[in-house]
């Protein structure tokens, strides 16, 4: 059992680092533009948790290029066509448009780090909660001195 948690402890933390790995190349090469809300998608039915509204925005690059690209923001947010929003936008590949909210997109590495922490931590306890496992010893017998 002890080995199974560490296993799935460690390939958590993998992931979840992978994933921080990601971000952080990605906020290193992204350039921050302003972008124009075209069009925003109405969800249909009840929203789910956790939903996003899609949006179509519209931005120019640095280097004069204007792209159109859907990104999905947060139901919490209010946005209405028309308004101007910051993005961060990859110049090697401008269809990879995210909202700057760190907080959102460090939510899914920090957690799997976190739970393979706990995992690994709580393997430790779990082995030294239980009893130690020793070879059966057989006792000889007393020798008993005769004079």
């Amino acid at each position: 059992m002890r080995s199974i948690l560490i296993i799935i402890g460690i390939i958590l933390i993998v992931i979840g680092g992978r994933d921080a790995f990601k971000l952080y190349s990605f906020i290193n090469k992204a350039e921050s533009v302003e972008a124009l809300v075209m069009v925003i998608e109405e969800l249909r039915g009840s929203p789910k948790p956790r939903q996003r509204t899609p949006l179509h925005v519209e931005y120019r690059l640095k280097n004069g290029s204007q792209y159109r690209s859907i990104t999905h923001l947060p139901l919490l947010q209010r946005i209405e066509q028309g308004d101007t929003i910051k993005l961060w936008v990859d110049p090697l590949n401008p269809q990879d448009v995210r909202l700057p909210l760190l907080s959102e997109h460090l939510a899914r590495p920090l957690t799997l780090i976190v739970i393979g922490l706990v995992l690994m931590i709580g393997a430790g306890f779990y082995s030294s909660k239980s009893p130690p496992s020793s070879p059966i010893s057989s006792k000889a017998p007393a020798e008993s001195s005769s004079t």
